[in-house]
Order: structure tokens, then sequence, then C-alpha cells
């Protein structure tokens, strides 16, 4: 199997470049990359606030602590991979959903396209989202690694 190697780390620092920093007007049905950055702010069902911040690399959750998750996309020759690296587990169930679902928003993850999405070992809640937004998701476990692989599911 091929090294995963991904981009530097999300981020909304307007010198990365990885982010669209212009002020000049942008189409985003030209240049879908041209809706980065976001900054989707909410609360979750226990009341802690948190933000989502997307980018041209993937998506990242921050909570009043600090980062809670990020989800680097990667696109590879006939595929993409989406890195998933929470902080911490046992995120709020709405938050695991908003958060893998902007993922799976990127504009790399097509439907149809072949996927890896990795992530921590032992994370039921986001293995579950993942698996639900893919078509013939096989996953096996590599040393604290598990790795899913298919395809992605369009949307309906």
């Amino acid at each position: 199997m091929p090294a995963v190697v991904l981009d530097q780390p999300s981020t909304t620092h307007r010198s990365a470049r990885n982010v669209v920093a212009t002020d000049a007007p942008i189409d985003p049905m030209t240049d879908p990359m041209a809706t980065f950055p976001r900054r989707i702010r909410g609360h979750s069902g226990d009341g802690r606030s948190w933000e989502l911040l997307t980018s041209r690399t993937g998506v990242s959750v921050v909570g009043e602590t600090g980062r809670l998750a990020e989800a680097q996309v990667a696109e590879e020759t006939g595929r993409v991979v989406v890195d998933i690296r929470p902080e911490l587990l046992g995120l709020p169930a709405d938050l695991v959903t908003r958060f893998v679902g902007e993922a799976f928003a990127h504009p790399a993850v097509r439907a149809q396209r072949p996927i890896l999405v990795t992530l921590p070992r032992g994370d039921s809640a986001v293995l579950q989202e993942v698996e639900a937004h893919l078509d013939g998701a096989l996953s096996r476990v590599a040393g604290v690694t598990c790795l899913v692989e298919g395809r992605v599911r369009p949307v309906r």
C-alpha cells in the first residue's frame, strides 16, 4: 500500500498557500475552491460552542479549549485521501456528524470517486459516520490507525 502523504495542516491564516486570500470577486461555480476558507459556528447538544474552519486542505473543529479535530483532504492519482485526526475521542455525536459531513463536502471528495479514509482505531462514532458516506466500505486496522476504503456515495 502506498504511503499517505498529506499537504500542510489546515489553517485559516491568509498567508498560507492553502487558503484563498483575495479581495477580488470570485465565482464558486467556476472555481469550487473559491469558497474557502469558511467559518461555521455552532453549539453541541451539551451546550459547548465550536467552530468548523474549512480550507483548501480540509476542515478543523475548534472548541473553547483549542483544536478538537482535523480532517486533511489530499488528492492522489485515482483516489482522494481523507486523514481524520481527533485531538480527543468522544466528540458529541452532532459535532461528529457535522465535522465528517464538512470533510465529505470538500470539492475533491466527489461522488463515486475511490477514497481512503484514515482515522484513529477505536473511534467508532467517526467510523460509523465515515461509512455512512461510502459505498462498498471496507475497513481494516493498521496499528493504531483504522483504514477505510470505498467509493464516495452520491448525495441524495
